[in-house]
């Protein structure tokens, strides 16, 4: 078999591969397992990242989530009395949305609460 035809093949193989796995669609993860996939230090489960939208949508391991399921994620199991939050806040979002994601970080009794805003 001619040399040149064998790479073409396995670069159309590849490529065909690439855009299988490109459009295959996951379900959605559920509230533990964005919590988990957010943690920053796996190891010791420092923290996680709670990203706050411009629209007021917030999102953690890029899955929509709810101020109401913020407040349970400390009765999730595994999660540390501890559990740090970075608050991540892209720019250009209204401060108001930001309290109320503090708000709710309150009531769920997280108190480690870090910021770090987004450009």
């Amino acid at each position: 078999m001619n040399k040149n035809l064998l790479k073409t093949i396995v670069r159309i193989v590849a490529c065909l591969c690439f855009m299988g796995c490109a459009t295959f669609q996951s379900k959605p993860l559920t509230l533990s397992e964005a919590v988990e996939a957010s943690y920053k230090d796996i190891s010791k489960k420092q923290y996680i990242v709670l990203d706050v939208q411009e629209d007021g949508s917030v999102l953690i391991a890029k899955r929509p989530t709810t101020l109401d399921e913020i407040e349970t994620i400390p009765s999730l199991e595994g999660v540390s009395d501890e559990l740090g939050v970075c608050v991540e806040v892209q720019g250009g979002t209204n401060f108001d949305y930001v309290i109320e994601v503090l708000d709710a970080c309150k009531k769920a009794g997280l108190n480690n609460i870090y910021f770090k805003e987004i450009k």
